[in-house]
């Protein structure tokens, strides 16, 4: 992620890059500050190519780590934030994990889970005692604005789904395949530069962190929901008269279900789904109510079968896959 930031930083240094609960930051700002944390991260002992555990949900300070981790040369290994301890500790473990940087509410999960290397506290509130462990400040304190240049990019690893065991960690490669089906999704959905695009989709997984990484590289604003409710998700759509949507096909299922009949949702250009099989019928009833803007995604990337169904495509055929990207 490093790399389209930086790139946005130089170009539009005022432009907002994120809005959270918190507010909002520009890419100037996330620049800096995530230079100045990849610093802290080295002066922890964390050298190039270690492992650095993100248990976050969506905010800005999910996003900032991935930035530092990656002009620090350190790999992300992004955490399910449902882990129940046990789970957790053994993940910690088998991915030899250097450093956790936890949400403040997670904390007892992660001493729990009996993990023993540094604990950075993320998202609380930065006067709030943490008790032995540090906090995203107290690291940012230890570094410098000094930037960090990594001799070679570091793939981040994202957890397999744990479906026949504990999940395991899969690197994520720069593979022609993947590339292939990266640009096919760019030549097939119109994102624009400048977009504004609502994203309650987990950042640790895939879809999310996919989301978050084309929104960098055409310099858009990410608002960040941080635990998907139909509500939240709608109200942020509404207030920052949002143009992509970000979704797995159980958020359109809960969004039509609930009553959404007093909801302006016209600024969407484009509601982005993957994760699993969409409903025929739920994509033909939310183009039904809230216009032709669906693009579905469905597949694995990293065999190079990837589908992507356009909105006309799913009103030709609403159970279609789409075609090969």
């Amino acid at each position: 992620l490093a790399a389209p930031y930086v790139a946005a930083a130089v170009r539009h240094r005022r432009r907002v890059a994120v809005v959270d609960h918190r507010g909002s930051v520009t890419f100037g700002e996330l620049d800096r500050s995530s230079s100045v944390l990849a610093q802290g991260f080295r002066s922890l002992g964390l050298a190039a190519g270690d492992q650095l555990g993100v248990l976050c949900a969506n905010h800005r300070d999910f996003v900032e780590v991935s930035i530092a981790a990656a002009k620090a040369g350190l790999a992300c290994v992004y955490l399910n934030t449902g882990f129940a301890a046990p789970q957790l500790g053994e993940v910690l473990r088998r991915e030899g994990v250097g450093a956790v940087v936890v949400d403040s509410d997670l904390v007892p999960v992660v001493e729990a889970s009996g993990y023993a290397g540094h604990v950075v506290v993320a998202d609380g509130d930065p006067v709030s005692k943490v008790g032995s462990h540090r906090s995203i400040d107290d690291v940012r304190a230890m570094g410098s604005s000094r930037p960090l240049l990594p001799r070679k990019p570091v793939a981040p690893v994202l957890l397999t789904s744990g479906t026949t065991g504990t999940p395991k960690g899969a690197r994520r490669a720069g593979r022609p395949a993947g590339l292939s089906s990266a640009l096919g999704v760019l030549e097939r959905i119109p994102y624009q530069a400048g977009d504004i695009a609502v994203i309650p989709t987990p950042l640790f997984h895939a879809w999310g962190l996919v989301q978050l990484t084309i929104a960098a590289a055409t310099a858009s604003t990410a608002v960040l929901v941080r635990r998907f409710d139909v509500d939240a998700t709608l109200d942020a759509v509404e207030a920052e008269r949002a143009t992509v949507l970000a979704v797995v096909p159980v958020m359109l299922q809960r969004i039509l279900a609930a009553d959404t009949h007093d909801r302006e949702l016209s600024s969407l250009r484009i509601v982005a789904c993957s994760g699993s099989a969409l409903p025929a019928a739920v994509a033909t009833a939310w183009m039904d109510r809230f216009g032709d803007n669906l693009y579905n995604l469905y597949g694995s990337t990293e065999v190079g079968q990837a589908t992507l169904a356009t909105p006309e495509d799913l009103r030709a055929a609403p159970g279609t896959a789409g075609r090969v990207i």
